[in-house]
């Protein structure tokens, strides 16, 4: 049948001349293909490879046509006997294809004819793969002509071939490399051919349903959910019949729960999330699934169905709310007495381990059964549906503690308020005269009755609710009275006496849906103590403050201002009953952390109020001067907190003294209320605070660099408009005396020696809040105090001014300094680092504001700069004749200031030459044993790359080049370092200066991702750890060194690179030396931890040395460092359960 078709179609559409015999080479190609049958050589290349590629490049070229290799593939193509011919042949011919050439070369009787052949083919088991891949590339490559071409009765080429597949092959009998290809064709089918294939009608949805059902391997089965997908949303309507979608659905969740873990190393990416979206996309795809799978979904969310499988639950929650949000608001109105009866069997009837979870699903049910509601109309099904389960809720919700449903009424409740506001005022409504309680004697004006204790959790949950992203939800006469409630239940905590029954664990700082924070649903027994009643109603309390406005609040502010601060003296009502409670709990909280929950949510109900209310911000003035005066006598969290409250305080106070004054009034119209306070007072008390707040930051300078941190974020923090943070910012830069004294800002440095860090920050902070004049008088300042060299530490400014936030761009069209202090304070930052007694600090800050200087400088200035680096280091980088050698303080300085322009020109960009000519001159100083730099490059390259080995709090170890950067240096430097390395490991010499391109080589390894480190380095690893662990010695001079050798064999060793146990005579002596020897705590650290590894991934191949590791690990267990102790002891029972596994 194929030489039929190939002789009567291929002959009359591309006549030959002459003889159709294949060239030789080619002819020998195509043999080799069809008969060889294992893939792979021994250097990993593929032998049909080649032999295609002969084929194709004489296509190519002409010198065959396709029909000489279709009639020379006769006999294979119809050998019955020889499977294996069949399908390669088949195969060869469905590559040949692919090729570009080839497709030009096909008229509409080639194609016509390939589909015909390769559909033929579909029924011969071993030739399915050839043929639905030629399959495929017609129909991509083809597709104009195959739209023209019919059947001899009328019927699409497309259908007819599409009806073969689905009739001819069984693609579940398949290997996944098959399966996979029959599905992509499917899937070319149903995005490229839906007219066509549409008319198949119900044989299109069973033959889909054919191939994808039964499928395993994680690889084919996302493309399996997403054709199912495709196949309801484009074709459910008119494809699928009953039958056949109850066989999707079942194929579907047949998969349920999918508990994929993808394997160590995998190389595919697949992860069990990805196979879980695509199943809830498949059965989310169509309306007509929704009474199929929104049954199983709730059955599968029982723990009596799934057990205690909390993932199985999880995974059926999120599937059933996200099927319920595609599916829309009436498939979901139809099936929402399941849902609620569902959600109050598990949540309030059982102990269910997800009850969050139910919660967040009938939150996005009730969201989207409204979801089609207009704003402001209240649908008479609200009534008949829903109603009668939120009152079910509110009655289980009020029967207490004892029974097992209120706990989870309350959290459903909560959930159904978070869903739509209407939702909120009907739970608002049936939950209100127990949350609420109405006052006695209001009629009369009596005092608003207190919300018991248990439910101020309940109550808060409800309020957050309420607060939505534009406006309350709540009536103000609503929000009004529950504060009037949360006042009077929170004066009646007392510290000594536990809050009866607490607020059901309820997790009430998070404002989520989930609300509770016990696991199971239940009511706790044990009674919540005063501090964690005295917390929710502190958040309580001051969420109604902000909900309720400025006007209102100010007796409900009153006594969370009393918990935070006592009375100023003189205050005529020491003695009330009020100030008494308040007393009482301040003394309860005088040794408390600010980390326990009443003291945070005090802190953050204070500062969240002030912030956005003047009067209260007013209200906390006397107290906040009182404290700052005299803050010995204040608690710990309180003097910690004070620069964020004075700055809130200030900020807010600052917005109204800011406030335009009202416009002129018109005869008939009435004035506003006047402000309290009014801006004139605003502005005083904001003064006032503000000197507070600068007194704090100079007079603790000296003793706490952290106060000026503390002072940056409470700047960054701040939510105040932009003209108060000017204004506040102004005040507190003259208050502090800037611009004019900038060194002030460094005395913290200066006295400790330590991190400037946190004056960077405030500095950052400082400028982006003033007002652009006065933030550039405040960056000159700075910048011309550093460059006159009068107070080195204020080097430690210059990165926040050139760097930080805000700073102005370098370009050469915009100079918003004058620059030419950039020369100068060049100069200051390289003699501060190659000149003796300043101090290990200050080479570090110098180095800081060099690197800035040239990052930031525009880009007409840099060439200025580089000379002025090179013109002061030139001497040192080779000696001439004559000349005296500097000393090797110098020497290293002049190494570090080298690396830190090529780290600054690296950093910036668009310098790739500089920085590589830089880099040159290091490499260049390593080959020159007279150089005096040379010994000091290895500290050139930890400047541009500093050693990490763990810590994220230091400075130093930053990473300064972008990953990408360091690969590329790899990639050029390396090659470099490694050849001098090993040149001078050959070399007879000793010295520091000969390991000098080796150490260089080890801190440019250790700054590599591990996986490039480990795959594209693998031989510079290798070299460069053993030959390092070949140097270390036990006097602990180069520790750096040490414990970079013993990081790369950790990150070796972690790999499982088998040239370590390969090497394990060159690696196990030293390590069990070094392990007990070294003076250096990390570097015996280092030494266990590599050596537990190799004794884990090596087992009995360190047998031989089990004299030596028992010895060493016996010492190192007596370490004194507790950390290497609990690593050596890691060590040894890795050996002893290794000898074990051994024998047995």
């Amino acid at each position: 049948l194929a030489q039929a078709w190939f002789r009567s179609y291929l002959l009359d559409a591309a006549p030959m001349a002459g003889d159709t015999s294949l060239d030789k080479d080619v002819k020998e190609a195509v043999d080799h293909y069809v008969k060889t049958d294992a893939f792979g050589e021994a250097n990993g290349e593929d032998p049909r490879e080649k032999a295609l590629e002969v084929a194709l490049e004489a296509l190519r070229a002409s010198k065959v046509q396709l029909l000489d290799i279709v009639l020379h593939l006769e006999t294979p193509l119809n050998d019955s006997s020889n499977p294996q011919g069949r399908r390669q042949a088949t195969k060869f011919l469905a590559e040949c294809l692919k090729d570009a050439t080839v497709q030009k070369s096909l008229n509409f009787k080639h194609v016509l004819t390939f589909i015909h052949f390769f559909s033929s083919k579909l029924c011969d088991w071993q030739c399915v793969e050839g043929a639905v891949s030629g399959l495929t590339t017609l129909l991509l490559q083809q597709a104009p002509q195959l739209r023209t071409l019919q059947e001899d009765d009328g019927t699409p080429v497309v259908v007819a071939m599409t009806r073969a597949l689905f009739k001819g092959v069984h693609t579940p009998s398949h290997t996944q490399q098959v399966r996979k290809t029959v599905l992509d064709l499917v899937r070319v089918l149903l995005e490229n051919w839906k007219s066509d294939v549409e008319t198949l009608g119900f044989d299109l949805g069973e033959g889909v349903v054919g191939v994808i059902e039964e499928e395993r391997d994680p690889r084919n089965l996302l493309m399996a959910f997403a054709l199912g997908r495709r196949l309801l949303e484009d074709f459910g309507n008119t494809c699928i019949s009953e039958e056949a979608l109850t066989t999707l659905f079942e194929s579907l969740t047949s998969y349920f729960p999918i508990t994929f873990t993808p394997p160590k190393d995998d190389k595919y990416g697949i992860t069990g999330d990805d196979l879980r979206a695509g199943l809830n996309a498949a059965l989310a795809a169509s309306p007509r699934m929704a009474q199929f799978a929104l049954p199983f979904l709730m059955d599968s969310s029982k723990d009596i169905t799934v057990g205690d499988n909390d993932q199985a639950i999880h995974d059926a929650l999120e599937a059933l709310g996200y099927c319920l949000e595609r599916y829309g608001p009436v498939v979901t109105r139809e099936h929402l007495a399941e849902v609620f009866k569902t959600a109050r069997d598990q949540v309030c009837r059982t102990t269910t381990p997800c009850p969050n979870e139910f919660a967040a699903m009938l939150r996005r049910t009730l969201a989207v059964t409204l979801g089609d509601v207009p704003a402001g109309l209240t649908p008479a099904w609200l009534s008949r549906d829903i109603d009668p389960f939120l009152q079910t809720l509110a009655d289980d919700a009020n029967k207490g503690e004892a029974s097992l449903a209120s706990g989870g009424s309350k959290r459903l409740l909560v959930a159904a308020a978070r869903a739509h506001p209407v939702l909120l005022q009907r739970v608002w409504a049936l939950v209100s005269p127990t949350l609420v309680p109405p006052a006695a004697g209001a009629a009369a004006g009596g005092p608003a009755a207190p919300c018991p204790h248990a439910e101020l959790g309940f109550l808060l949950e409800l309020v957050q609710a309420a607060e939505g992203p534009s406006k309350t939800l709540l009536a103000p006469r609503q929000l009004k009275l529950a504060l009037a409630s949360a006042v009077a239940a929170l004066v009646l905590l007392d510290p000594a006496e536990g809050a009866s029954g607490g607020c059901c664990g309820h997790d009430h700082g998070s404002g989520n849906d989930h609300g509770h924070s016990h696991g199971h649903g239940q009511v706790e027994e044990e009674e919540l103590s005063g501090a964690k009643g005295l917390a929710i109603a502190i958040k309580l309390t001051g969420m109604l403050c902000r909900l309720v406005g400025e006007e209102a609040s100010s007796d409900a502010f009153e006594p969370l201002r009393l918990l935070l601060l006592s009375p100023p003296a003189g205050a005529t009502d020491l003695a009330s009953e009020r100030n008494v409670w308040a007393k009482r709990w301040r003394t309860e909280m005088s040794d408390a952390s600010a980390t326990e929950p009443h003291v945070e949510a005090l802190l953050a109900a204070a500062v969240n109020v002030a912030q956005k209310q003047p009067g209260r911000a007013a209200q906390l003035v006397p107290g906040l001067e009182q404290r700052a005066r005299d803050r010995s006598v204040c608690s710990s969290w309180l003097a910690e907190a004070l620069p964020r409250v004075l700055t809130a305080t200030a900020v807010s106070l600052a917005g109204r003294a800011t406030t335009p004054p009202p416009p002129a009034l018109e005869p008939d119209e009435k004035p506003a209320p006047a402000l309290v306070p009014s801006p004139e007072l605003a502005g005083e008390l904001a003064e006032k605070v503000l000197a507070v707040l600068a007194g704090i930051a100079l007079d603790e300078l000296d003793a706490s660099a952290s106060t000026l941190g503390n002072l940056a974020e409470a700047l960054e923090d701040s939510p105040g408009g932009a003209e108060a943070m000017a204004w506040a910012a102004s005040k507190l830069a003259a208050r502090m005396g800037l611009p004019r004294e900038p060194s002030k800002l460094c005395r913290g440095i200066e006295a400790q020696g330590g991190s400037p860090n946190e004056a960077r920050r405030f500095v950052v902070a400082l400028l982006a809040s003033l007002p652009l004049d006065e933030s550039m008088a405040l960056r000159n300042s700075i910048l011309t105090a550093a460059a006159g060299g009068t107070s080195t530490s204020v080097l430690a400014l210059v990165p926040a001014v050139l760097l930080g936030k805000g700073a102005p761009p370098a370009d050469a069209n915009s100079k918003p300094f004058d620059w030419s202090f950039g020369t100068k304070l060049l100069q200051v930052a390289c003699k501060c680092t190659s000149s003796e007694g300043l101090g290990q600090n200050v080479e570090l800050l110098a180095l800081d504001a060099l690197e800035a200087l040239v990052v930031a400088s525009p880009r007409d200035e840099v060439a200025a700069l580089l000379k002025s680096i090179q013109e002061s280091f030139k001497h040192v980088l080779k000696v001439g004749s004559g000349q005296s050698p500097p000393s090797a303080h110098t020497a290293r300085g002049a190494a570090r200031c080298w690396a830190a322009a090529a780290v600054a020109l690296l950093r910036r960009g668009g310098f790739a030459s500089e920085a590589g000519g830089f880099l040159k001159d290091l490499l260049l100083a390593l080959e020159q044993k007279d150089a005096p730099v040379a010994p000091f490059v290895p500290v050139a390259f930890q400047v541009m790359m500093p050693p990490n080995f763990g810590s994220t709090s230091s400075p130093a170890s930053a990473a300064k080049l972008p990953s990408l950067a360091v690969q590329q240096l790899s990639q050029t430097v390396l090659p470099a370092l490694f050849s001098s390395a090993k040149a001078a490991a050959a070399s007879a010499e000793e010295g520091r200066g000969n390991s000098a391109a080796l150490e260089s080589a080890v801190t440019l390894l250790c700054a590599l991702p591990v996986e490039v480190l480990c795959t594209d380095c693998t031989e510079e690893l290798r070299w460069c750890a053993l030959t390092g662990l070949k140097c270390l010695g036990a006097d602990g001079t180069n520790a750096v060194f040490a414990a970079q050798v013993l990081q790369l064999l950790v990150r070796a060793a972690k790999r499982g690179s088998p040239w370590i146990e390969d090497d394990l005579q060159s690696v196990v002596p030293p390590l069990a030396r070094l392990c007990s020897s070294h003076p250096v705590p990390l570097v015996r650290l280092g030494c266990l931890q590599v050596l537990q590894l190799v004794i884990t991934s090596a087992q009995g191949h360190v047998l031989p040395f089990k004299k030596l590791i028992e010895t060493a690990t016996r010492k190192a267990v007596e370490d004194r460092r507790r950390e290497v102790r609990l690593v050596a002891i890691a060590c040894l029972n890795a050996w002893h359960c290794g000898l074990t596994a051994e024998r047995d």
